[in-house]
C-alpha cells in the first residue's frame, strides 16, 4: 500500500488491460476472418500489435531489471536515463522497421479515388447473412473525397468524442449479430442432427 509500489501496481493494471484488449481483438478476428479475406486482417493485426506486443514485453523487462537492481543509475546514466531515456530509445529504434511493415501492411491503394471515368468502388459493409454482391460497377461519381475544404470536414469527424462511443457501439452490434447467427446455425445443426436420428430410429423400427 505504500506510495512507492504505485507505479509497479498501474504497470500491472496497463499490463492486465492490454492483454484483455489484444484478446478480444483476436476474437472479433476469429469470428470475422472469414468475412475480411480480402483486406488480409491477419497481416494488419500481426503489424500493429507486434508493436504494441513488444512495448509490453520491454516494460516488463525493464521493470524486473530495475526492480532486482540488475539496471540502476552509474556514473554514466542517470536515473532518467534508467526510468525512462533507455526504455524509450530502444522502442524508438525497434519503431523502424516495424514502421515499414506498417506501411505494407495498411496499404492505402484501396482508398485512392481513380481517375477513371468508370471504376468499381465498395459498398457499404452489409450483414454476414447478405447475398448481396461484394463491390458494384458504378460510374460518374465524384473525384474527390469527401472530407470537405482541406479536410475540415474529416478533422471534426475525427475530433468529435462521440464518434468513438459510435464505434464502440457499433463494433458490440457487430460482434452480437455474429454471435446470434453463430447461435442460430448451432440450433439448426441440433436440430438436423435429432431429425437424422429419430428418422434412423424410426426406419429401424420399421424394419
Amino acid at each position: 500500500m505504500a506510495p512507492h509500489f504505485a507505479h509497479v501496481w498501474l504497470q500491472v493494471i496497463t499490463s492486465l488491460s492490454t492483454s484483455v484488449a489484444v484478446n478480444a481483438i483476436l476474437q472479433f478476428y476469429m469470428n470475422m476472418k472469414g468475412y475480411m479475406t480480402e483486406h488480409r486482417p491477419l497481416f494488419k493485426l500481426l503489424a500493429f500489435k507486434l508493436i504494441v506486443g513488444l512495448v509490453l514485453l520491454e516494460k516488463i523487462i525493464f521493470l524486473i531489471l530495475t526492480g532486482t537492481k540488475v539496471l540502476k543509475p552509474s556514473a554514466s546514466m542517470t536515473y532518467i536515463d534508467v526510468m525512462m531515456g533507455l526504455p524509450t530509445m530502444v522502442i524508438c529504434v525497434q519503431m523502424v522497421p516495424l514502421s515499414v511493415l506498417v506501411l505494407f501492411a495498411y496499404s492505402t491503394k484501396p482508398y485512392e479515388v481513380s481517375n477513371s471515368a468508370r471504376t468499381f468502388r465498395p459498398q457499404e459493409y452489409q450483414a454476414v447473412e447478405s447475398d448481396c454482391d461484394e463491390r458494384t460497377l458504378m460510374s460518374g461519381f465524384q473525384k474527390r473525397y469527401q472530407g470537405g475544404r482541406w479536410g475540415l470536414r474529416a478533422w471534426l469527424v475525427y475530433l468529435n468524442p462521440l464518434e468513438l462511443f459510435r464505434d464502440v457501439k457499433s463494433a458490440y452490434d457487430l460482434i452480437h449479430s455474429a454471435r446470434a447467427v453463430q447461435k442460430a446455425h448451432a440450433k439448426v445443426q441440433v436440430q438436423e442432427g435429432e431429425m437424422a436420428r429419430y428418422m434412423s430410429y424410426d426406419s429401424g423400427n420399421g424394419a
